[in-house]
């Protein structure tokens, strides 16, 4: 793998690979050995990010997935409006491989064609914060190892695609979603089936207990663990999921604090409204508070358990340390209409697998019911219909679409 060419070309917000053409593993790899390093995900994980004017492409239709390509060459950009196919001075083998992967989409949608893939396109406001970590990326060393990253928010199709890509270019799946560690949540967290798991070797399942705290710091440790394993058997790794917190932990490599869970002090931060652990956090860690997702009890209790046991804020520790990988990130996104409908789609579905039937049996295994309310909102709207709190099924599963709608706006704001 020749390391020596710079690059800044990146692809985002792919929609099924499963058609991509040709054999393309050594596409891939030149592409990682030639892309920039480590991105904060923050931005990226949702707006996307890329080349500004000119040298950006992006479309959307309510029933097509959006895509972004980013790129730097003049004779890619000539190909992408429409000019020869014939190869072009300057494309180098990773930039084919990208172009492979656009034919391939536009292929897939006649609108492409009507509305023209050659108009002129200005990066939208909401990229900005993201195009700064572009500018920077080729001050990374060279020979760090790659990592493809796939991400994007609920029902997006993250785990088809990473199994497609995985098939495709030799790979082996690390998962990063804060759920599917935990045994026994399977239907609720759309757990990858055995069947699924014969075909692509995963990583990072069913290792926790769901009576147990498993903590991000716990998950970099064993991610970066995973992914190295991979690299030195000389398969790609992919590290796919929805769960912000665990991927910017490894491309970001953030000093994250080792202080273990206290289950007595947690207990006690459990008993205390949400509102009164904010109003304490924001005195705390100011910084922490304003950046936090205020809505979830789990992880402002980790903040203000890491503030009261080390004495300092949980800001100050975790800056981000010398990049470990170079990530190549892969952005889903859909319509937004068009996401709630998969939404709907998938609850229903799991409704159907026995979603209900799960919670009952996690509540036999002796999970409380106060702790399936910190396993996500499926399991919360299940537990509390099982205690009574809604007149039907029918009612807790229009509610439980509802609340998924608002966590995904969330998500992408």
């Amino acid at each position: 793998m020749d390391e020596s060419r710079p690059s800044q070309s990146r692809l985002h917000r792919p929609g099924n690979l499963a058609g991509l053409p040709g054999s393309g593993r050594d596409h891939l790899a030149e592409s990682f050995a030639c892309s920039p390093a480590a991105a904060t995900v923050r931005h990226v994980a949702v707006n996307g990010c890329g080349s500004h004017g000119r040298d950006r492409s992006r479309r959307e239709r309510s029933d097509y997935q959006e895509l972004h390509l980013a790129h730097d060459s003049y004779g890619l950009g000539h190909v992408r409006a429409g000019g020869s196919r014939r190869r072009k001075p300057g494309i180098r083998p990773y930039q084919r491989f990208l172009l492979r992967v656009f034919r391939t989409f536009r292929s897939r949608s006649r609108y492409w064609y009507r509305r023209g893939v050659g108009a002129a396109y200005t990066a939208p406001d909401t990229t900005k914060a993201a195009l700064s970590v572009i500018q920077n990326m080729n001050t990374v060393s060279k020979h760090l190892p790659p990592l493809i990253v796939v991400l994007g928010p609920t029902a997006s199709g993250k785990s088809n695609l990473g199994i497609a890509l995985a098939q495709r270019f030799h790979g082996e799946i690390v998962s990063a979603d804060s759920r599917q560690v935990y045994r026994g949540l399977d239907i609720g967290t759309a757990k990858v089936t055995p069947e699924e798991q014969a075909l692509v070797p995963h990583h990072l399942l069913d290792i926790a207990d769901p009576a147990e705290i498993y903590t991000v710091s716990r998950f970099q440790q064993q991610a970066i663990a995973a992914i190295n394993d991979i690299l030195a058997r000389e398969y790609l790794p992919l590290l796919v999921g929805g769960s912000p917190h665990y991927i910017q932990a490894v491309v970001d490599h953030l000093n994250i604090p080792h202080i273990p869970p206290q289950p007595e002090l947690r207990a006690q931060l459990e008993q205390r409204p949400l509102s009164e652990l904010l109003a304490q956090l924001e005195t705390l860690d100011p910084r922490s508070a304003a950046s936090i997702d205020r809505s979830n009890p789990r992880r402002v209790i980790r903040a203000l358990e890491v503030c009261l046991l080390s004495g300092k804020p949980f800001s100050d520790q975790r800056g981000i340390a010398d990049p470990l990988y170079r990530v190549f990130l892969l952005g889903i996104n859909w319509p937004r209409q068009v996401l709630y409908s998969r939404i709907d789609a998938r609850v229903d579905e799991r409704m159907q697998q026995g979603m209900v039937q799960e919670v009952r049996d996690l509540l036999a295994q002796g999970i409380t019911h106060e702790r399936l309310d910190s396993l996500g909102l499926e399991y919360r709207y299940i537990s509390r219909l099982l205690r009574g709190e809604f007149a039907s099924e029918a009612e807790m599963v229009e509610r439980l679409k509802y609340a998924i709608h608002d966590f995904t706006r969330r998500q992408l704001t």
